[in-house]
């Protein structure tokens, strides 16, 4: 992947379904992130107004759009879209377990979790790829994940860094 400008950064998304690595230089243009707490009121009798309660909270959600472009593909551009669009879906062994992807961009999101969604806007101009295949030259991957921890995180652990640096 040499011919990938600089001032780009890294996605890496393994498949952990399938045990499938899928590396996308990229610029992305906007990431979401959201955690939402759920506080519930406790009336205290002899109180004029209640206690906050930690209700609890989450799943975490992180929605990106990666932009794949032929040229940093090295000739893998339609597989690279196909592991895309295959991160939703779960393998049929003696029984079904939900499909679980980790996805790491730069140093500021990494996350355990199911692929809610996986969306492919194909993008002109359209031609001949380097391995002859008539495609689009670009394309817009929409990607919508939900955590899934065994146990979840402290406030502590997010500050530190837990789930963003390091595989949480």
């Amino acid at each position: 992947m040499s011919n990938i400008p600089r001032e780009f950064i890294m996605a890496v998304i393994y498949n952990l379904t399938t045990f499938t690595r899928i590396d996308i230089p990229l610029l992305p243009e906007s990431i979401s992130e959201e955690y939402s707490a759920q506080f519930d009121d406790i009336q205290v009798l002899g109180r004029s107004t209640p206690y906050a309660g930690y209700g609890g909270g989450g799943p975490r959600s992180v929605s990106l759009d990666l932009p794949v472009h032929v040229d940093y593909s090295n000739g893998e551009y339609l597989n690279t879209i196909e592991k895309l669009k295959a991160l939703p879906y779960p393998e049929y062994d003696d029984y079904i377990e939900p499909p679980k992807v980790y996805v790491k961009i730069g140093d500021f999101i990494a996350i355990v979790g199911y692929c809610d969604s996986v969306s492919v806007n194909w993008e002109k101009p359209y031609g001949q790829d380097m391995n002859g295949n008539m495609v689009y030259y670009k394309s817009e991957v929409s990607i919508s994940l939900t955590e899934a921890l065994k146990f979840p995180h402290s406030a502590s652990q997010i500050e530190s860094g837990i789930g963003t640096r390091r595989r949480g």
